[in-house]
């Protein structure tokens, strides 16, 4: 790469870019609740209650609250990172696992929700 462009910076709005696309903060949140919505739907069929249902929103919202935390802590080091374009373009391919779970929900195996769902589940085993 020519020396030319080792002495410029990668443009802060790239991360969110590179994360989000061109959502805004608004749109974003939207975005995560309304994956968190389907999840809570499509677990209805395991016969929820009502308090079942409320653990798995409160659940899911700090899957986003966690999500969200961890995208800012990417964005000091991205921050770092910027100021030379060569380590700025490998950060912002670091970020592609971020991107996807933000594109698919912060919900998996591991999360706060996932986890409440099978103890929900476990619980109305044992009580059977």
């Amino acid at each position: 790469m020519p020396s030319v462009f080792m002495d410029h910076a990668i443009k802060s709005e790239c991360f969110a870019l590179w994360v989000y696309g061109d959502l805004t903060e608004e749109k974003r949140k939207i975005w995560l609740l309304t994956i968190l919505s389907g999840k809570i739907v499509a677990a209805r069929g395991r016969g929820l209650s009502d308090a079942d249902e409320e653990k798995l929103v409160l659940a899911g919202r700090g899957d986003i609250k966690r999500f969200f935390d961890k995208v800012e802590m990417m964005r000091s080091g991205f921050e770092e990172a910027r100021k030379d374009i060569s380590d700025g373009q490998d950060f912002l391919h670091r970020l592609t696992p971020l991107s996807q779970e933000f594109q698919f929900g912060p919900f998996r195996d591991h999360s706060l929700f996932a986890k409440t769902l099978r103890k929900i589940e476990r619980e109305k085993a044992e009580a059977r």
